[in-house]
């Protein structure tokens, strides 16, 4: 939402994305105890409004404000979950798998450009000798399939 960066998370403790309808848009992580006005925040959530909402101490973690009572209770989870909830949207989740397969989505690229390379140097070096083996080994399988046809009296 323009102008407001954050999503504050009103209800950390709630699994899943179902935290996330809890939340509202503001233009800075709240202090605790502090009451939002209308300049300060947005409805994101279907679940609260500003109006009713005073806040507890959080603090930034890349678009979200985390509660600070929630991180110090169970912070591996919150991260986990946010990293979760990131990754099961639709870009977030390729952008996710890139980061995370970077190495061998490389290293399949640098392969196939070598093996390509490697190729058409091949092919320009021995086309006309790998062209006239491929109709040799033809004609002896059909050699061979004829007299096979013949010895069985087919």
């Amino acid at each position: 939402m323009e102008g407001f960066p954050y999503l504050y998370i009103t209800k950390p403790a709630l699994k899943g994305a179902e935290k996330y309808k809890w939340g509202v848009c503001v233009r800075k992580c709240p202090k605790a105890g502090e009451v939002f006005t209308e300049e300060d925040c947005r409805d994101a959530g279907d679940k609260i409004a500003c109006r009713e909402l005073v806040a507890e101490e959080s603090f930034p973690v890349e678009s979200y404000c985390v509660s600070a009572k929630y991180d110090k209770l169970n912070h591996s989870s919150w991260y986990k979950d946010l990293g979760d909830a990131i990754s099961a949207g639709g870009a977030g989740g390729v952008f996710a798998d890139l980061s995370k397969a970077w190495t061998s989505m490389t290293l399949c690229v640098f392969t196939a450009l070598m093996l390509s390379v490697a190729f058409t140097w091949l092919m320009s070096q021995a086309a006309r000798c790998l062209a006239l083996a491929s109709i040799a080994i033809v004609l002896i399988s059909f050699a061979v399939f004829g007299a096979t046809l013949l010895a069985l009296g087919v």
